[in-house]
Formats: structure tokens, sequence, C-alpha cells
């Protein structure tokens, strides 16, 4: 994140029709005590209310690197002890895969040289024997930087990357509320446990679901 230098000028005109503004209804009621507070708090938000508007996020989304391991845990971590009360699944998840080289594609979303997020896949077993076929999982943002539009920024390169590798498609067990409005379809009948019908969703690049149901490893669905 780089935040632009703003012109000090802009702050002082934003003070001075703040300071009119309120001389004219200070003067209407009577009230100078009261104008002369609010002009007070005025110039003491006055340069976070500009910085906000001239500000610039630059995020960068990557594969990660070697270098990138322990921030990706970090992340990794805050997140599970955010959303999962201290359970840490997504956590040992991840960690189990990139010991067992269980990964196919592991990416990062950086902001100012600093890792927010971490998105994996993996290759994804299917009963029929259909190759291509790939699972997101596990997914995490630092909470602080969490609602910024990250975690799908992650989703949506991820599904590109796949795309290029002339992958079939991708699956993730998760809430239909937030997958739906990315393209992903519901498909129980896809679901190897019935516990997890309700929650797959499917993402085929062809328009063409595959002909058996997935098969994903227990080291994925001990934490769902």
């Amino acid at each position: 994140m780089k935040p632009q230098l703003y012109d000090f000028t802009k702050f002082f005109k934003f003070a001075c029709v703040v300071n009119l503004l309120l001389h004219s209804f200070s003067e209407s009621f009577c009230l100078s005590g009261l104008r002369d507070l609010l002009f007070l708090m005025a110039l003491a938000i006055a340069p976070c209310t500009l910085l906000l508007f001239t500000s610039e996020c630059s995020m960068e989304i990557r594969k990660e690197t070697a270098a990138d391991f322990e921030a990706i845990m970090n992340v990794t971590l805050a997140a599970a002890k955010l959303h999962q009360v201290g359970k840490l699944g997504g956590y040992h998840t991840l960690n189990e895969m990139r010991k067992s080289g269980m990964l196919a594609l592991s990416l990062v979303a950086e902001i100012d040289r600093t890792v927010v997020g971490h998105a994996a896949f993996f290759p994804l077993h299917v009963a029929a024997g259909d190759k291509g076929w790939y699972a997101l999982g596990p997914i995490s943002v630092l909470p602080e930087c969490q609602s910024q539009g990250i975690r799908k920024a992650l989703i949506a390169e991820g599904l590109e990357i796949l795309r290029a590798m002339h992958g079939r498609g991708v699956a993730i067990v998760g809430d239909p509320d937030y997958f739906k409005p990315l393209g992903f379809l519901n498909a129980p009948q896809l679901a190897a446990r019935q516990a997890d019908a309700d929650g797959i969703m499917v993402m085929p690049f062809d328009n063409r679901m595959p002909h058996g149901r997935f098969e994903f490893p227990d080291v994925f669905m001990s934490v769902q």
C-alpha cells in the first residue's frame, strides 16, 4: 500500500470552508463556543479525511517463493484463530499439504511488500478417473485486511492460472452464499460424503461436470 503525498493546501482549504460554515451557524444561533470546538475537531480529522481520498493501494498477487513460507503460515494461523476459534484447521491443513507435496498452485497477495493473503490449490481425485480437477483451500487473509476484496482477487487469479494450465475446473467445500456470486455452482451429487453435499461448489471451465464423485484428501476434509 503506497499512500500518495497529498497537497496540504487542500487541508487548509477544507479547514477554511468548515470554519466559514461553522461561523455562519454559530452567528445564527449564538453558539461561538460550540463553533470553536467543532472547528478544532475539523482540524483534527481533516488530514485523515484527505489521506483517505488521496491514497492508493497497490496489491500484487503472485506465486509463492520459498522466502514466503513463514509469512504464509503466519497469515494462515491468524485467519484460523479468527474464524475457527482456535481450532487452527487451515493452518494444520496447509502445513500437511506442503509437507506431502500436494500443492499444485500457491498464491500470495502482497501489499507494500507484506504478505497479507494466501490461497492454495491442489489436484483433486475424481472417482471415475477424470483428470484436471483442482480444489481450492485453504484460503486465508489477515484479519485486519479482510473485506477488501483480497480473497476474491486470489481466487480469480488462481482460476485464471489453472485455466491456462488446461485444468478442467475447481471445487470447494464452502459457503454457497459467498461462492455462488463468483460463478461456482452447487454440486451435491459430487460429494463423496453426505455431510459435504450442501457445501460442495464447482466451477467447470468447459461447462462439463466430472463423471464421478470428488475424493478430497483426508487432511483437507478433517477440518471442514
